[in-house]
């Protein structure tokens, strides 16, 4: 009973540390030093995710050629994000993500506050392109 006891005890210490190992954050960008993942990153994205869904909510009618600007955008910006949280910057992937939302905010029929809500987010991944290029700028 006694090794059965400490084997338990071992398995469960074993468990809490590889635990506590998967909860650190990506080593990618701490092994160069490099926090613009932090500093850029998900916080812009998951707003301008969240923008579009409310901007493509807020209209009672879709046309086709706007559910496909809502759905380019939407998927660019997908695109990059999967790629920017796996520690890779793939500057054409925002590239894209930018152009698909400016085609939105410009061609697109959006409610005025909805188009200004997507200008913004726009300048927002302008932004955040900036100073992804631009790492020691701060």
């Amino acid at each position: 009973m006694k090794g059965f006891m400490q084997a338990l005890a071992t398995a469960a210490t074993l468990l809490m540390i590889t635990a506590a190992a998967d909860a650190q954050p990506r080593p990618r960008y701490q092994e160069r030093g490099d926090d613009r993942y932090h500093r850029f990153g998900r916080g812009t994205l998951d707003r301008v995710r969240a923008d579009l869904t409310h901007a493509q909510r807020s209209l009672h009618y879709i046309a086709p050629p706007d559910m496909r600007r809502f759905m380019e955008a939407r998927e660019g910006l997908a695109n990059f994000q999967r790629s920017w949280e796996r520690g890779r910057y793939n500057r054409p992937e925002l590239d894209q993500a930018i152009a698909n939302l400016h085609a939105l905010v410009e061609r697109g029929h959006l409610r005025p506050g909805d188009r200004n809500m997507l200008a913004n987010d726009l300048m927002l991944l302008r932004e955040m392109h900036r100073n992804i290029e631009r790492p020691n700028r701060r």
